[in-house]
């Protein structure tokens, strides 16, 4: 049986999915997430323990790494727009 070597490409291969997939995106499943909505509601509503423990549902193997290695940042860009990006041990991913 051939091996499945899980590397940072297995893993980034699944959030870039897993950002692009909206919410409730398959069939019975809550698989899936709606990033935008973040991008519209003040900073101090915005909880990313809660949305970093939806990710690690959505993704299972997100359990394996390191506590800590995985952060939500949110920038803001000009008077109002934000960017939001996701590190997963230390690879940082534009996600909305």
């Amino acid at each position: 049986m051939q091996e499945t070597k899980i590397n940072y490409n297995f893993i980034a291969k699944q959030l870039d999915h897993w950002i692009s997939c909206p919410a409730n995106g398959y069939l019975g499943s809550d698989y899936g997430v709606d990033l935008k909505q973040y991008l519209h509601k003040p900073m101090s509503t915005f909880d990313a323990n809660q949305l970093i423990e939806k990710m690690k549902n959505d993704i299972p193997i997100l359990r394996l790494l390191p506590e800590n290695s995985i952060n939500i940042y949110i920038e803001n860009n000009d008077i109002d727009g934000k960017h939001l990006y996701i590190q997963v041990a230390e690879k940082l991913f534009q996600a909305a």
